[in-house]
Parts: structure tokens; sequence; C-alpha cells
């Protein structure tokens, strides 16, 4: 063993210092470079996304619950080195010389907030209030309210950049003050309704632990919450970035692999001779695999390490290039991505490569004198296979077994069929045609003939590629028009809640006499979820679901005949006049998924003391990241018209607009109205980074892909090169031979047009419709 080692490795020294590998070891490099800073870019984008998502949450893990949470868990968290703060939200009275107001009163701890490097500056008997309440109460920074049993004073504005999904849903103003000033005002008694939170932010795989550790402690009445499985604004924008950055590294994957296999192609046909000097010298098949295996190996080493070297100084010389166009700052690189990018990209290189070249050892010796090359035998394609499948395997398990990776490898299987038939069709189609043509068309066209497997190979590779870089193209633009279209510059940015049902017409005229659009007003009952056909509802659905936040709490139920016109039925039907009273509900499409509830699957709620059953007949997908009133479950009109209810709308309003809100106010002075304004803007301002990372990355994988084609139209100029000598030794001129090159080069590329954009927009409408649901 040693001496094929050492053997091999001196060989690999010749061919190196011959120029027999730099193609591939080009390609390698180029598909490792790629990889990994990809890798590590796409991998600190989502922890960047991540992070600022958590923003709205007030951490990276926050627990919430209707009791004191346990002061062990918060010991646990900080035992495993996590920054924690808690936060106490509930309603409450501040007066200000006999005039009051409800408030929502915030009590952090010292180190709140955990997501910014500094905490508040807090002082003892001091608030910060939201601005909106100073003119409620006509009070101004620095004068005293009253705030339950003690005097506070207003130290500082409050603006709504901190956890804005908890608290820019609040009907009332918010006040924040110290933890510790709690028990002075004597406004948390036993019995009081209070939203304890733990939040937590800190590494990862310390933030998992401590996940695993507290999930089977929770009680019913507690839930742990993240970007991830809280549904808000943002849950959609999330999901749809994750998947196009999942998207960009297996086009970046496909596109290496391909280079890598053009490439190998050229370095098979410039040894079947010196393989063929082996054998006719004694060389056995398997002295002669190892060998080449052993070369295979340390190019795979040394190509590969210096591969992750140049990727992690490219995605640092780009984050230093467009720090300004990414507009939010992204954590430091980790070391996944080396063992993840280097990881694929040798198995991509094995994958493509060993199968190939252990067909080398097969050459006949008496290739010297024949020129023959052995078929490809049913042991090649077993070896191509376990390889290959070993690559898919290995980047469908590092992709967390999404359904994108799993949806793009089973196209691409399809679209290698495909092509392959669509390849033999244009070169039977050429031939026929071929005979009626003369000059340098007809011998254009005839080196697609005479190089049938070159123009095959070249075909795909060149398709997969094409195909990959127009499909990420066309998704992004989708996507970004379908964020842009949901979040508008005239998106609803005040809701009206506590709406009678005696001022619905007059309101509806209200608004339109101030030419001021709403939707709709929609009825609202809160009802609890209770059971799922005749089972406790926390026995019936799957143990992974129990935690779900629809099951603890209080539902906004609605019913009408039209859903709002950003909800979609995905399954089942919808209601018609005759299903007036009926015992019917829709559900929304990502809890349905979630419960694992069925069409015509029974489901119990309770109302106050008064329970009733409803049949789902459909379910719905939302468009969460618009400002509408949403729901999670819609009846037809008459069967919740016994029951209590209240009236929500929302309405945009422009700056000069705010005198509308007064008149609003003094018409109709039972309404409640909430200005979303922050925390749009906040929602807006983060969808403009994300769309700016997108872009980004898009280039990148434009920018590499243009390296790629050239690597892999380099590695095919041999043959040619071969044919149009004999050109020149039977009498053809320069110009002759240039036009051929004109002829066949400009064939492949209009056919290759043609089928790349027939392949991309049916590949873009099948992920837009499974998985980016646009």
């Amino acid at each position: 063993m040693l001496k094929l080692l050492i053997f091999s490795s001196r060989q690999l020294w010749r061919e190196w210092r011959a120029g027999e590998w730099y193609i591939v070891c080009f390609a390698l490099l180029l598909a490792v470079a790629a990889t990994t800073s990809m890798h590590f870019y796409t991998d600190r984008i989502l922890r960047g996304i991540d992070r600022e998502s958590a923003k709205f949450l007030g951490g990276d893990l926050v627990i919430s619950s209707s009791a004191p949470i346990s002061e062990s868990w918060e010991q646990k968290a900080q035992s495993l080195k996590l920054r924690t703060a808690q936060v106490w939200s509930y309603p409450s009275v501040v007066s200000v010389n006999n005039r009051l107001q409800l408030v929502n009163l915030q009590a952090v701890s010292d180190r709140y907030p955990i997501l910014d490097s500094q905490p508040l500056a807090l002082k003892h008997g001091s608030v910060w209030a939201e601005g909106r309440l100073l003119p409620l109460l006509s009070v101004q920074p620095n004068e005293k309210i009253t705030l339950g049993a003690a005097e506070f004073t207003i130290q500082k504005i409050l603006t709504g950049d901190i956890d804005a999904l908890t608290t820019g849903w609040t009907i009332a103003p918010r006040v924040m003050m110290r933890l510790d000033d709690v028990p002075s005002t004597r406004t948390v008694v036993t019995g009081s309704r209070v939203d304890y939170r733990l939040l937590m932010t800190g590494d990862p795989s310390q933030l998992r632990q401590f996940r695993e550790w507290v999930t089977p402690r929770l009680n019913p009445g507690q839930v742990l919450l993240d970007v991830h499985n809280q549904r808000f604004p943002l849950s959609d924008i999330l999901e749809r970035t994750k998947n196009y950055l999942q998207l960009i590294l297996l086009v970046c994957l496909l596109m290496s692999g391909v280079a890598i296999s053009l490439s190998i192609q050229q370095y098979l046909r410039r040894h079947y001779a010196h393989i063929a000097l082996w054998r006719c010298f004694g060389g056995r098949e398997k002295e002669i695999t190892a060998i080449l295996a052993l070369q295979l190996f340390m190019i795979a080493i040394v190509t590969g390490a210096a591969g992750v070297a140049a990727g992690y100084l490219a995605q640092e010389m780009f984050v230093s290039l467009f720090r300004d166009f990414i507009k939010f700052p992204l954590p430091p690189a980790g070391w996944a991505p080396v063992i993840m990018g280097f990881g694929i990209s040798t198995l991509i290189l094995f994958a493509f490569s060993f199968p190939v070249i252990s067909q080398l050892p097969k050459t006949s010796p008496l290739f010297i004198w024949r020129n023959e090359i052995t078929n490809h035998t049913i042991q090649y394609y077993l070896v191509f296979s376990i390889f290959f499948l070993m690559a898919l395997i290995y980047i469908v398990w590092s992709m967390e077994f999404s359904m994108l990776a799993i949806y793009y490898f089973l196209g691409f299987f399809l679209s290698l069929i495909f092509m392959y038939a669509i390849g033999q069709l244009i070169l039977r189609l050429i031939a026929a045609v071929l005979p009626y043509l003369d000059g340098t068309l007809r011998s254009g066209l005839n080196q697609l003939l005479h190089h049938r497997s070159s123009f095959i190979l070249q075909f795909i590779g060149f398709n997969l590629i094409l195909t990959a870089l127009l499909t990420s193209s066309l998704i992004k633009t989708d996507i970004v028009r379908n964020w842009q279209s949901t979040l508008p510059a005239s998106a609803p940015n005040y809701f009206a809640f506590n709406i009678a049902r005696t001022d619905i017409v007059p309101l509806g005229q209200f608004f339109k006499d101030h030419q001021v659009p709403v939707e709709g007003i929609y009825p609202m009952v809160r009802g609890r979820l209770i059971a799922l056909n005749g089972k406790p509802i926390m026995k019936a659905v799957p143990a992974d679901a129990v935690n779900n936040n629809a099951l603890h709490r209080d539902l906004n139920l609605s019913w009408m005949w039209q859903y709002p016109s950003d909800n979609k039925i995905v399954k089942g039907h919808s209601w018609t006049l005759k299903d007036y009273a009926k015992a019917m509900v829709s559900v929304e499409k990502n809890l349905a998924e979630n419960l694992q509830l069925r069409i015509n699957d029974e489901l119990t709620f309770q109302i106050g003391e008064q329970q009733f059953k409803a049949s789902i007949v459909n379910f719905r997908s939302l468009v969460w990241s618009s400002i509408h009133p949403n729901f999670f479950m819609i009846f037809p009109p008459g069967l919740l018209d016994k029951f209590p209810a209240t009236y929500i709308t929302s309405f945009h309003l422009k700056k000069d607009q705010t005198i509308f809100l007064n008149d609003l106010a003094r018409l109709f002075p039972n309404i409640t109205i909430i200005d979303m304004a922050s925390l749009l803007s906040q929602i807006q301002d983060l969808v403009g980074k994300i769309i700016a990372a997108l872009q980004y990355l898009f280039f990148f994988a434009l920018a590499l892909g243009i390296l790629i084609f050239i690597t892999s139209l380099q590695s095919s100029m041999d043959e040619r090169k071969q044919t149009y000598s004999l050109f020149r030794i039977l009498g053809a001129d320069r110009k002759y031979i240039m036009k051929c090159l004109m002829v066949e080069f400009s064939s492949l590329a209009l056919i290759l047009i043609i089928t790349t954009i027939s392949f991309s927009l049916l590949l873009v409408y099948l992920l837009e419709a499974t998985i980016f649901n646009l």
C-alpha cells in the first residue's frame, strides 16, 4: 500500500506539472470555494435575519406563561451561559389629576433588552411611556403619573423598536417600568391576569439544549416561542427566505457538479493511451484503480482545503464590500459551513469523478493500435449510482430533509431523462435536414453529429446550469413582487376594535366620506377550541402539537359569506347561501397541518359557558405578512349570531390625515384605535433588508454560473481542436473554420435558449406552487 501511495504521489506530481489536472482542480476549487462561501454567507444571513426577527419577540427563545415562571428555569438558562431577562405584561390604569387611562404595563428586569449590548437605563421610580399616552393624560416628559399605589416620573418616550410582536398588537398605550418596582404599585395580586415571559439569547447549541431540557417541563399554560414557531406578519417572509437561500445553495452545488463532470471527461480522453501503456507493462486493474483513487483523494484534500480557505476569504470580502447593501449586521462565521461545504464538495467530486476514472483501468492495451474504447459496464453505473446517492443523501440531510431539496433533486432526475431524450431528438432532426444543406452551415452542424456524446453531455450540463440560474432569478423576482404587493406603502397602519353592531353602517359611511378605503368590517367572538372528534383537544392532537399557542388561548372567531381577499381555499369547498347557520368551519392551513386536521373532522368550541360543534369544510391559506385582520377559524353567518360580538377593521392613513382620528374618536367614542405605523415601519424595513440580501446572493450565484460555464466550455475544446486541425490539413482556411465554429455554437446556443426557457418556466411554476406558495 505504501508503494502505491508513493507511486500515485509521484505520478500525480508529474501529471500536475504537465497540466493534466489543471481543469479538474480548477473546477473542484471553484466548486468548493463557491459552495463554502455560499454556505458561509447563507448561514450568516439566515442567522442575521433570525436575530433581526427575534427583536419582534424580545429574544431568540421566549417562554410565555400565565403563571410565574420558576426561578430554577432562569438559573438553568444562565448555567448554560444564556443571557436572560424577565418581562411581566398586564393591563393596568394610570391616573393624572383624576384623569384615568387604561395602559398595557410592561415590567422588565435589569438585563432587558437582551438583544442589545446596552440595557435600558430605567431608573427606580421612573417609567417610559408610549407617545400616544401623553396627550390622553395631558402630561409631558418628567411629569408624574400615578400607577396603582405609587407615583412615577415619565423619564422617556417609549418607541416601538423593541419586541414589537408582543407590544405592537396591544390596544392600550404601553408603559414600561422596572420589575422590582412592581410590588410598590400593588397592581399584581392573586388572580391577576399577567403574561409572564422569560427571554433568552445566546449560542444556538445552548439554546437548543435548554429547549430540549424545558420542553417536557412545560405546563398547559406555558408556551415556548421563537421566530420559527410564532405566527406573525413576518413568518411567511422568513420561510420563503430560507427556502430561497436553500435554492441558491442547491443551484451552486448543481453547477459545481456539472463543471466537475465536464472537466473529468476531458481528463478521461487524455489518459486512455496512458493507461493502455500501463496495461502493456503488466499493470493490473486493481492496482491502477487504487492509484487513481489515491490521486483523487489527495486532490480532494488539498484542493478542498484551498477551496474552503478561498470560500471563507471570498465571503468576508463580499461582506465588507456589501456591508451597506445588506443593511443589517451579520453574526460571525461558524464552523458548520466548513465541514458541510467540504463534505458536500468532496462527495460531489467522487460522485462525478470516480465512476468515470474507475473505467480507465479497463482500457484495453489494444487501444494503442486500434484506438478502441471499452463501453461502460453495469459496474460503472452501479458505482456512479452509489456515489451519487451518497452525495444526494448527505445534501438532503444537511438541509434537514427539507421538501425543497427533495423536490429539487426529484426534478433534477426527471430533467436528466427529459433533456437526454430532447438531445437525441435534436440530433435526429439535424441528421434529417443535413443532406439539404451545404457549405459552412453543413460543416458546423455536422460537428454536432460527429461529437454526439459530447453534444449530449454539454446540452444536459449547460441546460442544468442555465435553468438553475434562470429559475432562481424568476423565483427571486416573484418573491420580491409578492412581498411588495402584500406590504405596499398603502398597507393598513391602523386597527379599529370594539366596533358595535349598530355602528357598522354609519362607520362605513364615515370612511367613505373621508375617502379612507376599508376592505371590510369583520365580526369577532372570542372562543376556545376544546375538542376534536369528541376527544379533548390535548389528547386528540399529535404530541408535537400540544404546545401550539392556539390550543392555550382564546381564538378570534368570525363569520362571513366571502373570505377576505388574501384568503385562498387550498382544500375543500366554500359555503353558499343555503348553508346559513349550518355547523361548518373554515380552518387556517398551517394550523390544520400542525394539528393534523382533516376535512369533515368535528371541532368543539367553547364561548363563555356554552359549547358548540362544527365540521371542517375547507382549509385556507392566509397572507400573514399583510397587516389585515386574520382569523384561524371562520364560520358561515347565522351560527354564531347568538353570541355577543364586536367588530374589527383596518385602514391606512397618511401622515397628514391624522386629524381623521380625532373626528373618528369624537363620533364613535366606544371604538378603540391601535396605531400600527411603528410596527409596520419595522416590518417594511426588515423586508427591505431581506430583499437586498436575496438580490446580492443571486448576483453571486450568477457570477459563479458564468465562471463555471466558461470552465465547462473550455473542457470541451480539445475535441474541436483536433477536428479543425484536420480541416486545416485538408485545405480549409481560418475564415471557413471560424464560420463553422460560429454555426456550431450558434446552433447550440439557440437550442439551449429554447429548452432552458421552457424548463425554467415549468420548474418555477412547480416550485412556486408547492414550496413558495406564491
